[in-house]
């Protein structure tokens, strides 16, 4: 009796398993107007970014060797997502991921969804970006998997251990980089309204300027008149623009302080034919 006590009890101290952690596919990209190595290098990269965000990833070396030569040529032959997914069902996996990077005249654009591996029309997650700067392209990566992981953790009710990582900026947001714009609008005003409320100054002065006689009957009173009215007209016209160059120079502020960043988390990326671990900055 005692020994069935003792062995109920350690039973109860047992903790109970946790969740099974979340496993997705990740075959190469498809890769529009690139080089077509470049698309096993992006989807390991974004494995691999997958990976700190705390899923587990099986990437397009091992899907090969788990699926055989001849699934993965009926893989290859899919022409749809439903078909890749009831390929992929016999990984026992939770999803399937699969997307695009197409180089565009002056941009690059990503599109990635995770597939349910039993071919469900609706994806898991979803996530796409755009970048005018290859260099860049990288780096959003961080940002689509850490999208994806959180979808993804929602959709099938899974929390995620993170596996932790330092998070950066990449560079300032679109707003934060214009702000120059109205700084410079607003720098240019108030320099012109400072130079009309000096003129206006001056016919001031040129009125109170004591005069000889001979000098006095230069200024009769039409003439008064009309430096009083380009002296008014001067002194309105400089206080607007400088009104006109505060506002501007404020509307800058806000949009620099208040524009934000694009932040990814840190990782090393690995290029084809070498490594390279980079930080830069972007004035806005």
């Amino acid at each position: 009796m005692v020994t069935i006590s003792l062995c109920l009890t350690l039973l109860a101290q047992t903790p109970a398993p946790g969740p099974s952690p979340i496993r997705v596919a990740v075959p190469a990209l498809k890769v529009v107007n690139l080089d077509e190595k470049l698309g096993d290098f992006y989807a390991s990269h974004l494995a691999q970014q997958l990976s700190y965000r705390g899923i587990n990833t099986i990437t397009a070396t091992e899907i090969a060797a788990l699926l055989g030569l001849e699934r993965q040529r009926q893989l290859l032959g899919c022409s749809d997502d439903s078909c890749k997914g009831d390929l992929m069902a016999s990984l026992g996996v939770d999803g399937l991921l699969v997307g695009s990077v197409t180089r565009l005249d002056k941009s690059y654009q990503l599109d990635v969804r995770i597939l349910a591996p039993n071919g469900a029309a609706r994806p898991l997650a979803a996530a796409s970006a755009n970048t005018e700067d290859g260099d860049r392209l990288v780096g959003i990566f961080t940002v689509i998997a850490a999208q994806l992981a959180d979808e993804l953790s929602q959709k099938l009710g899974r929390k995620l251990d993170h596996a932790g990582g330092a998070e950066v900026v990449l560079h300032a947001s679109r707003v934060k980089r214009t702000s120059w714009v109205p700084l410079a609008v607003g720098v240019a005003a108030t320099a012109a309204g400072a130079v009309l409320l000096a003129v206006a100054r001056g016919e001031y002065n040129q009125l109170l300027t004591p005069r000889t006689p001979a000098m006095a009957q230069q200024y009769d009173a039409a003439k008064v008149d009309s430096i009083i009215s380009a002296g008014q007209l001067h002194q309105t016209v400089g206080w607007v623009m400088v009104g006109v160059g505060g506002a501007c120079v404020i509307a800058a502020a806000a949009m620099f302080l208040l524009g934000g960043n694009d932040v990814v988390q840190a990782g090393v990326a690995f290029a084809p034919g070498g490594a390279a671990i980079s930080f830069s900055g972007v004035l806005p």
